[in-house]
């Protein structure tokens, strides 16, 4: 992880990569105020914890609508995008993020 790479990118793309929890906190982390996310998902967005979605927004990123996603000309996945600066704390190393996840589960 390089401190340089920090909100520094306008898009991100994450496929096959892990957990939601663990894709946000650490795509997130690379994206500037007002870049995207995208997760390429067969999880339906109304699936989708409440652990989940406090964790996007405690990450400064939003779960876009279908219909915001489709002005972007995305039908499938999952469209972010963030709104606010990432507190310095994230992101964490990859075990605490899993585990941090797995305790919210259990």
């Amino acid at each position: 992880w390089k401190a340089s790479y920090r909100e520094s990118f306008s898009l991100c793309l994450a496929r096959a990569f892990a957990h939601l929890y663990v894709t946000l906190e650490i795509g997130s982390s690379f994206l500037e105020h007002g870049g995207s996310l995208y997760v390429y998902s067969n999880d339906s967005k109304i699936s989708l914890s409440e652990e989940v979605l406090t964790h996007a927004e405690n990450l400064g990123v939003r779960l876009l609508s279908s219909s915001e996603s489709e002005d972007y000309g995305i039908s499938s996945g999952m469209l972010f995008k963030k709104e606010s600066k990432i507190c310095d704390r994230y992101p964490r190393r990859f075990a605490v993020i899993k585990r941090s996840n797995k305790d919210k589960e259990v």
